[in-house]
């Protein structure tokens, strides 16, 4: 299947990008595993598909308004 269509179908039916609906699911993922303290912080980022931690923490950073460590810090 074209990568493009599937793109536009996918938004079509929800009516959200895949990679925004792909971001959601992975952040509040992280968000529940950085709960539980026995996970890194890098550890969370290759749990939910991430290669890089720095990438995961902008990400989470630009999704959350907080760094990983800050979240967890709060909970």
């Amino acid at each position: 299947m074209n990568p493009y269509y599937l793109s536009k179908y996918f938004k079509s039916k929800t009516g959200e990008n895949f990679s925004d609906y792909l971001t959601r699911i992975r952040m509040n993922t992280a968000a529940e595993l950085l709960k539980d303290i026995k996970y890194k912080t890098y550890e969370v980022s290759e749990m939910v598909g991430y290669s890089s931690a720095k990438n995961f923490t902008r990400t989470f950073r630009k999704y959350f308004g907080q760094s990983p460590k800050e979240f967890r810090n709060m909970e």
